[in-house]
Formats: structure tokens, C-alpha cells, sequence
């Protein structure tokens, strides 16, 4: 034969043979009795198994979470017979399961056109997820209920080919979507949007994951959306201010307009006369008063803008009147003659 043979017992008329090579090999078993020979031969074919050649190649599908294994075969005989827990396509010598539920082991036995094997493919494999939609920044930030929050952009994001990464705003701190999500965009600046409220903690995140019929959406579906906690932001209210009500003085003398501001802050105001004086209070808080003094008319005070400690400000509209009292003149007409 084309290699060397080993018998298990040479002088045994049964024996145990072993080859270092396949093929074919002619054994001779020669017999002396007493001088009488005889000799008689056999040929074995020692046949290759089926080996794989090359790799296994196990690929995830992360729409499903499920994976398929794929080989070649080598050696042995063709046609090959490939079985297993789950079933696959056999095209010549080449190999394809069907989808494998993730976390599931996997084995095939493939035998040759001689029945030699198994050869066994086993193993079990762990679709993980690459998809990460980074890191945001988790300083907070506050702006005012008219203006537009603008957050850092994430950072080591890791997108597969069928990923894009967009920014929502959502009442949820950690690394899911919170029970209220209230707006979608492409950069991370969102302003207030219904029915988001004042002084409540909302948080801008990144999210990656499919895009939902390439227009630019992420599927829900997808199980391995990525979530990143996201930079916490505030939005603070606006200031209001307006006057309690008007005042009434003689003519001459100041009026008094008292204040009344809706801010957890002082606030500064800016005004206008109904005589075109213009001018500005600092730091007013409720109780506060605009003193004007008067002539001999009425002035009406427009306030114009508030401005709050925190930059806020609104345009306002809220007046109030200082109303002027004529003193009243007491004459004698003529001299008057009494009896004594």
C-alpha cells in the first residue's frame, strides 16, 4: 500500500490493521506445516473521511437574532450526507443551515458516498449586538422656555452599515427610551414641544439603530437599538410682571405704582410714560413700586420687557395709571357788610 501498515498481532490468523495512509493495501498470510506451504491474500481499501475544508463560518442576522453555519467539505468520497438538529442546503460539497435561534448549539455529522464519519460540526454561538449610539455629555443644562436647548454631540458611536444615529428628547435618565418621547431630530437642539412642561428634567439622547425603510427613521423593531443617557436639560419659565392696580394722588405730588412679578427671581423691567419717558427698574420683586410724580395730569406707565437673573425675557404689555386729583381753589367774590 502506499503507507505503512502496523498489525496488532502478525502471528494471529485475526488481527487488527492500522494505516498511516488511505488506500489500497494487499495483506498475505503465509502458513508452514511442515514444510507444506500456502499462502492466501487480501485487499483492503482503506477509504479518506470527509474533513473540512476550510473554516466554519457562523454570521448573525441582527434583525431577527438568529445565525447560520456554513462549511466546505473535503476528502472522503462525494456525494456527501450532512444531518442535524437543524436542517440546511447541501449544493456539492458545500454546506448552509438554516436559521439557528441565537444561544442555540448547533451539530451536523457528515458522512461520505462510503459511509465514512462522522465528521462532526458542532458549536454554539452568541449574536451580540455592535451597535452603540455613544456617549453624551451628562452636564446639565438650562435654557429659557423660548429658546432652543443644544446639546454636545455624541461621541464613540458605532454604527453597523444599515445604522443611522439620530438625537430624541424623552423623559427617561438611562440607557432606554423614557415612558414619554416627545421629538426626533438629526443634531441635538430641540426646543419646548408640547406637552413638555417648565422646571421638569427632560433628557437629550443619542439613538442608532435601522433605518426604518431607508426615510430616515429608526425601526422600533430593531432589537439592537442603542440608547445613550443623555445631557439632562431644564427648561425655565419665563418672567411675567405687572402692576397691582392704579393710583389715585393730588396733583403735585408722586404716585406709587406697586408691582407684582411672577419670577422666583428679582426681575428688571423696563418701562415707558405715556409722556414718552422711558427707563428701567433693577431687581424688582412683588411689592416693589414705580414712583412717578406727577403735574397736573394723569400718567399711564406701559411696562415694555422683563428680564430675569437667569437671562430670561419676555415683551410685555401690562400698564397702570397714575390718576392726578385737581386741588380744589376756595375765593371770596366780594366784601360782605354784617350788622354790628
Amino acid at each position: 500500500g502506499p503507507g505503512t501498515a502496523i498489525l496488532s498481532n502478525p502471528l494471529a490468523a485475526q488481527t487488527q490493521v492500522d494505516v498511516d495512509q488511505y488506500g489500497v493495501y494487499v495483506f498475505e498470510w503465509q502458513e508452514d506445516n511442515n514444510g507444506c506451504l500456502a499462502a492466501a491474500q487480501v485487499t483492503i481499501t482503506f477509504n479518506d473521511d470527509p474533513v473540512l475544508a476550510g473554516a466554519v463560518t457562523e454570521s448573525c442576522n441582527l434583525l431577527d437574532f438568529t445565525y447560520t453555519v456554513a462549511f466546505d467539505i473535503g476528502g472522503g468520497d462525494p456525494p456527501y450526507t450532512v444531518t442535524g438538529l437543524y436542517p440546511g442546503t447541501l449544493s456539492g460539497a458545500s454546506f448552509l443551515s438554516d436559521p439557528i435561534p441565537n444561544l442555540s448549539a448547533y451539530s451536523f455529522e457528515v458522512f461520505d458516498a462510503n459511509g465514512c464519519g462522522p465528521l462532526l460540526v458542532e458549536g454554539l454561538v452568541e449574536c451580540v449586538c455592535a451597535t452603540d449610539a455613544g456617549q453624551m455629555d451628562l452636564n446639565a443644562i438650562q435654557v429659557c422656555a423660548d429658546g432652543i436647548a443644544i446639546a454636545n454631540t455624541s461621541t464613540g458611536a458605532v454604527l453597523d452599515p444599515e445604522d443611522i444615529l439620530l438625537y430624541v428628547i424623552h423623559n427617561g435618565s438611562g440607557n432606554a427610551l423614557g415612558s414619554q418621547v416627545y421629538g426626533y431630530n438629526t443634531v441635538p437642539e430641540f426646543s419646548m414641544i408640547p406637552p413638555m412642561q417648565t422646571g421638569v428634567t427632560y433628557y437629550i439622547s443619542a439613538i442608532a439603530g435601522n433605518d426604518l425603510d431607508t426615510d430616515g427613521t429608526i425601526d422600533p423593531n430593531d432589537p439592537c437599538i442603542s440608547v445613550a443617557p443623555g445631557t439632562p436639560v431644564v427648561f425655565l419659565p419665563l418672567p411675567s410682571a405687572s402692576f397691582l392696580n392704579n393710583v389715585t394722588v393730588c396733583e403735585g405730588q408722586t404716585g406709587n405704582l406697586p408691582i407684582f412679578v411672577s419670577s422666583a427671581t428679582c426681575v428688571d423691567i423696563s418701562y415707558q410714560l405715556s409722556d414718552g419717558t422711558t427707563g428701567t427698574l433693577l431687581c424688582v420683586q412683588t411689592g416693589d413700586v414705580l414712583s412717578i410724580p406727577v403735574g397736573t395730569t394723569s400718567v399711564t406707565a406701559t411696562m415694555l420687557q422683563v428680564t430675569d437673573q437667569d437671562g430670561c425675557t419676555q415683551a410685555l404689555s401690562a400698564t397702570g395709571t397714575v390718576i392726578v386729583n385737581t386741588i380744589p381753589v376756595a375765593t371770596v367774590a366780594t366784601a360782605a357788610t354784617i350788622c354790628n
